[in-house]
């Protein structure tokens, strides 16, 4: 039981991370290839450091009110619930506002990011951009019926195909190692 407990709390919290912060899955490079740099290890760079501030620093945080707040964890509790559960008992009233509104901007910044992706995808793969408004025609119906569905199944849907991506990124990731050390090397 304890086993297989701590293997579902992994999986809950890679789940989670991956979409909190996209670590792995290989779709925050296409936002920065959009950057107007010189120097792609200095944008790679950044890249680190966003998902260093937002794994470490912000989901630390996070967690630490959640667990100092005195709010029940009951399990299954939805993560959104519980941090706004946490921070209106640490901070008050207004905070329950505050991270309500938070987390809508959160959302809604995914939701815009998530386009961004797939139309440089689809971009890519039909090699014109006359396909990306229409695309995002499709997307925008799409992310409607999203926020319609039940949520239980929204999450399996995101997390199979999170999971999915994550697989050719992985690959990738090995075979341009040698690239990345000697670009960085350079650097």
């Amino acid at each position: 039981g304890a086993v297989g407990s701590l293997f579902l709390s992994m999986q809950n919290g890679v789940t989670r991370g991956i979409f909190s912060n996209e670590a792995g899955l290989g779709t925050g490079s296409i936002a920065h290839a959009c950057a107007d740099t010189k120097k792609p290890v200095k944008q790679g760079v950044f890249g680190i450091f966003e998902v260093f501030a937002d794994t470490i620093v912000i989901c630390t945080l996070t967690a630490l009110v959640i667990l100092c707040s005195g709010t029940s964890v009951n399990y299954g509790q939805a993560a959104g619930e519980l941090t706004i559960s946490g921070f209106t008992l640490t901070y008050g009233g207004w905070a329950s506002l505050f991270t309500a509104v938070a987390l809508c901007c959160f959302a809604f910044s995914t939701i815009i990011g998530w386009g961004l992706y797939g139309s440089r995808c689809i971009e890519y793969l039909f090699h014109t951009d006359k396909v990306v408004r229409p695309f995002l025609v499709v997307y925008s119906f799409v992310a409607i019926l999203g926020a319609t569905v039940d949520l239980g199944l929204l999450w399996s849907i995101a997390d199979t195909f999170n999971g999915l991506m994550s697989i050719p990124n992985l690959i990738a990731l090995l075979l341009l190692s040698g690239t990345v050390a000697k670009q960085v090397k350079e650097f």
